[in-house]
């Protein structure tokens, strides 16, 4: 499972590269989505800008390990990608 790291209240601007079964990159020109962060029974939504960035800054949750949920839109809705792994650390 990947792992995203996100010191909580630092600007952190993630960029995903996707890449197929054949460790290709693919061409997301034009695709947007989502990554939803479950946090203490609450979803959390960061979009997704159609140069594959999502801002972790908002993410303000206690330190720790939390589960997302990747959702991205190809031009015909979301649909599910897969899940990843985000740790929080304390800032300063």
């Amino acid at each position: 499972m990947t792992l995203i790291e996100h010191r909580r209240g630092s600007r952190n601007v993630y960029h995903f590269d996707l890449i197929d079964d054949h460790d290709q990159i693919v061409d997301s020109t034009g695709v947007t989505g989502e990554l939803r962060v479950f946090v203490q029974e609450t979803c959390i939504a960061l979009s997704i800008d159609e140069g594959m960035d999502v801002d972790l800054q908002p993410l303000s949750a206690a330190a720790g390990d939390y589960v997302a949920s990747l959702y991205l839109d190809w031009g015909s809705g979301m649909s599910f990608e897969g899940e990843l792994m985000i740790r929080i650390s304390e800032g300063c």
